[in-house]
């Protein structure tokens, strides 16, 4: 390949984003992928990086596709029936399964990769979100270099591991290889990072804010869509003003990313949203803690696109009024029998 040598970062960038569509089931162009990363540079406020030309990009993720076809058996959905061909340590099962029970109620799925990876660590975290961010930024770091075709080195993730109470922080911001946070307008929301709740808000503003105007790529290069970017994230509550636990901070980052996929999502104008955010922060502030449940079995169900969402809260008698109201406007099919 000609032309001036491309960092290991940005190939990671260009790779990484690629890898993500295709998980998607959406693959991306080399084109698109391009515009992508320079879109997710731009709005980080790395603009000033230089990218490769279109036909290295091309290049460079073929033979990462050349690669992806001996790897991607570990990125398939891990289940107990994988267990036969892909064993894992029986003392790490129950952690897998809550951690899969977790992810499923966000939508998502639990790769071998990464189930893999929690049961090498199962002993070094007990909280199961703490646990999954170091397992993910294991996975994510594994997954790259067996694309990249570089040596798998964690010295930085082992460096991490032990460094104390930040650690999770850092990691997790590893593992989001797509976005870079710098000195500027994130930094008061990195200074409200230091626990695991503040750093979860971070994605989930992110994903509300793009689920809300779903964006072409020309509009996320332009300066009005990064301004309105900046402009939502800043009149969102803010960590640093929350008189309440990391427990209850992750409930309501959690709560937020589910929002960010609710049917109406994208009807909402700013103030609408912004409104959502704050009556959704006044109700996750206002529960005691002792309200969550381990499987939210006695909680209503709440369907979206006629998938039921298994809360990780639990209800005594019925839907709380006032959380009925904001997932009514948002969208959200409410069932009250839950027999």
């Amino acid at each position: 390949m000609g032309g001036p040598p491309v960092s290991d970062q940005v190939k990671a960038l260009l790779v990484d984003t690629w890898r993500k569509s295709v998980a998607d089931n959406r693959e991306m162009t080399a084109k698109e992928v391009l515009q992508a990363v320079k879109s997710q540079l731009s709005i980080g406020g790395n603009g000033d990086i230089t990218l490769p030309k279109l036909r290295k990009v091309q290049d460079i993720l073929r033979e990462a596709r050349e690669r992806f076809e001996y790897t991607k058996d570990q990125d398939i959905p891990w289940s107990m029936a994988t267990i036969e061909r892909y064993p894992l340590p029986p003392e790490a099962i129950p952690k897998v399964l809550r951690i899969w029970k977790l992810l499923r109620t966000e939508g998502k799925s639990l790769v071998l990769r990464e189930a893999k990876w929690i049961a090498r660590l199962h002993l070094l975290a007990s909280k199961p979100y703490r646990l999954f961010g170091l397992a993910e930024a294991y996975a994510n770091n594994e997954r790259l270099s067996e694309l990249l075709g570089i040596p798998f080195d964690t010295a930085n993730l082992d460096i991490s591991l032990v460094s104390g109470e930040n650690e999770h922080t850092a990691l997790r911001l590893m593992a989001e290889t797509s976005r870079e946070f710098e000195e500027s307008a994130h930094d008061e929301f990195l200074e409200i990072s230091k626990g695991d709740g503040g750093l979860a808000a971070i994605h989930a503003y992110d994903d509300f804010f793009r689920m809300l105007f779903q964006p072409s790529s020309t509009k996320l290069e332009s300066s009005e869509y990064i301004d309105e970017y900046f402009a939502f994230k800043n009149r969102c509550p803010k960590y640093s003003e929350f008189d309440a636990s990391e427990e209850t901070k992750w409930r309501y980052a959690h709560w937020v990313q589910y929002l960010s996929k609710s049917p109406k999502i994208q009807s909402l104008s700013i103030e609408e949203a912004l409104n959502v955010i704050e009556r959704l922060k006044d109700w996750v502030c206002s529960q005691p803690t002792d309200s969550v449940g381990e499987g939210g079995m006695d909680a209503t169900h709440i369907e979206i696109d006629g998938e039921p969402l298994a809360f990780m809260f639990s209800y005594r008698e019925q839907l709380a009024p006032a959380l009925a109201e904001i997932l009514r406007d948002v969208g959200c099919e409410i069932e009250t029998d839950v027999n």
